[in-house]
């Protein structure tokens, strides 16, 4: 898994590549500490454009994220998603919780 993180204006986007499930997600909690750490953030955006696979425990991390978002006032986008990817996010409602782009 890649992970790059840019800011756009007070959006932080987490640009993620490859495999997104359990072996990762010490990767992922740490890139979006970063994110919570800078106040001046508002929005999240994690790009999936470039994940091919998603697992249960991928998606229990967005879960977390978006738990803690709201939490500190912050608003969650999952953009890109596509085939499988899409579909899973589909699957899990996640519609509901996040603004899916």
């Amino acid at each position: 898994m890649i992970i790059e993180k840019l800011i756009r204006g007070a959006t932080a986007v987490i640009q993620l590549q490859g495999q997104f499930d359990h072996s990762t997600s010490q990767k992922f909690q740490s890139a979006i500490r970063d994110v919570f750490d800078n106040k001046s953030m508002n929005e999240i955006e994690v790009d999936l454009g470039g994940v091919d696979y998603i697992d249960s425990s991928a998606c229990g991390m967005l879960l977390f994220l978006g738990n803690k978002a709201g939490q500190s006032g912050k608003t969650v986008a999952l953009v890109g998603a596509r085939g499988a990817v899409k579909n899973v996010l589909k699957i899990m409602n996640f519609e509901r919780l996040f603004a899916i782009r």
